[in-house]
């Protein structure tokens, strides 16, 4: 397809290399740059001159990576530009906000909130194809867990930003849970609810997309995503029979499911959990993210993050004992679940733990090296013969 060119966004001045691979967002980080190719932008109306600029990402080895910038004078744009907006106002939604501020600095993708009423997410690293976010908000409409998508912005069959309902609450997870943690708190009724939301949520999106039961295809899925991410552990026997537990996905149940559900991605309002951040895993191509899967690929993943949690909150307190509370907190949250959804394949869930843990090291090499230390602590201990 034809890239429509924009005169105003090909004037636009590009950052160099050195800050495009530095941003947080960047996911091919330790990998080698050749350059920044042009192709194409958006330039919404209102914006006063700023646009999102699209580029492609040339690597040594041939490949290609797309993402989007915001730009005004060369420069990313601040959490109180007008793009943001007028971007909005591009996916169909009326917004002409008095203060619209950066939600995080830390994400994957840029997070903007519009007076607190609505929430822009402009996706960073851009693939063609639906965008499982979109797709899985406009099914879960009405569930009183997810916020409400309002629109949607599609460039040349990209999606490149979506405005939801803005929600107002404090996330159960990641530092407030660390430092509670820390102070001594065991924080272990959080650990049930989450069970119990990734229930709701699961019964909510069979209901909505349907299920079947999983067939070798699903398997072979399963172990090719798993190996690809062995590139950043030596394939130990021990790591090689867990995943051989892959095969029971045959005949199990699938469907749609969150894919990246962790205790970041969930926040307690005065109404109750809210699950958000529906993209999926970030270290996997979108069309894998959008097939159906096991509802155990998101408990894996969060009760992986309750480790996580305790591990971070151990290097702050040495004499936190991570393991002990992982032990418990983990019982806790699948206890819930069951009692929502019924009994689990426990070896199965073992298996997509220890699947989610590999591609867990490859996210945190790729875009987050200071929270390596996690994965490398928790792996070993999906490994143990009576874990």
């Amino acid at each position: 397809m034809a890239v429509k060119r924009d005169k105003q966004v090909e004037q636009i001045v590009l950052p160099d290399v050195a800050a495009l691979t530095g941003a947080r967002w960047f996911a091919g980080k330790g990998r080698a740059v050749l350059g920044l190719e042009h192709v194409g932008g958006i330039t919404p109306e209102g914006a006063d001159d700023a646009a999102i600029v699209l580029v492609d990402v040339a690597y040594e080895n041939g490949d290609r990576e797309r993402y989007a910038l915001p730009l005004r004078d060369g420069h990313e744009c601040d959490g109180d530009d007008p793009l943001w907006a007028a971007l909005a106002r591009r996916a169909g939604v009326d917004a002409t906000p008095r203060r619209s501020r950066f939600l995080a600095d830390d994400l994957s993708n840029t997070v903007v909130s519009l007076d607190d009423r609505l929430v822009l997410k402009l996706f960073r690293r851009l693939e063609r194809g639906p965008h499982p976010e979109v797709e899985l908000l406009g099914a879960l409409g009405g569930f009183a867990h997810v916020p409400a998508l309002a629109g949607v912005v599609v460039h040349e069959d990209t999606t490149v930003a979506l405005v939801e309902e803005y929600v107002d609450g404090v996330p159960v997870g990641w530092e407030g849970l660390i430092a509670r943690l820390v102070a001594g708190d065991d924080a272990l009724g959080d650990s049930g609810d989450l069970g119990r939301v990734a229930a709701a949520l699961h019964r909510q999106l069979a209901a909505a997309l349907g299920a079947r039961r999983g067939d070798d295809e699903d398997v072979d899925v399963e172990r090719a995503a798993a190996a690809a991410a062995m590139v950043e552990v030596a394939p130990s026997p021990a790591i090689v029979a867990r995943l051989g537990e892959l095969d029971r996905l045959v005949g199990a149940q699938l469907q749609r499911v969150h894919g990246d559900l962790h205790v970041g991605q969930v926040l307690r309002t005065d109404g109750g959990l809210v699950v958000i951040d529906f993209e999926g895993d970030p270290g996997l191509p979108l069309a894998e993210r959008s097939r159906e899967r096991s509802p155990l690929v998101d408990l894996a993943s969060l009760l992986l993050s309750l480790d996580h949690a305790a591990c971070a909150a151990a290097r702050r307190e040495p004499s936190f004992d991570w393991r002990v509370w992982s032990l418990r907190a983990r019982a806790a949250c699948l206890s819930a679940y069951e009692d929502e959804v019924g009994a689990v394949d426990r070896e199965l869930l073992r298996a997509l733990e220890v699947a989610k843990e590999l591609r867990e090291l490859v996210y945190a090499s790729r875009w987050l090296p200071e929270w390596l230390y996690a994965p490398r602590t928790v792996l070993p201990t999906l490994l143990e013969d009576d874990a």
